[in-house]
């Protein structure tokens, strides 16, 4: 006995065509380029975030130099942003993911 699968008959209907048209791929590709774009600078302030934190580290090695004060309270305030700015295109690139997927869902 077959489960009906075998000709098509419970296979959704993107399946039943032979996968996608051509206007989904589009849509999926112009749905993919926020979430691309978002995950870049994700990357980029973490990346810099990390070494911000190096240079912190290897300043305070040296913490008797006279400049230390205010290069080191400016790398902090430079930290904090990256931090929040790390945090706001995690929160974006959720959003445009969670856009992503209700699509892909519709298909």
């Amino acid at each position: 006995m077959t489960n009906g699968t075998e000709n098509g008959q419970n296979m959704p209907e993107t399946e039943k065509k032979g996968g996608l048209n051509p206007e989904e791929k589009m849509m999926l590709e112009k749905l993919k380029m926020p979430i691309n774009i978002t995950n870049g600078f994700r990357i980029l302030f973490t990346v810099s975030s990390l070494v911000i934190l190096i240079v912190i580290f290897g300043i305070s090695k040296k913490a008797d130099a006279s400049w230390f004060e205010k290069v080191n309270l400016f790398l902090y305030e430079l930290l904090i942003w990256n931090i929040v700015f790390t945090v706001l295109t995690t929160i974006a690139k959720f959003v445009f993911v969670v856009r992503y997927n209700k699509f892909v869902k519709k298909l």
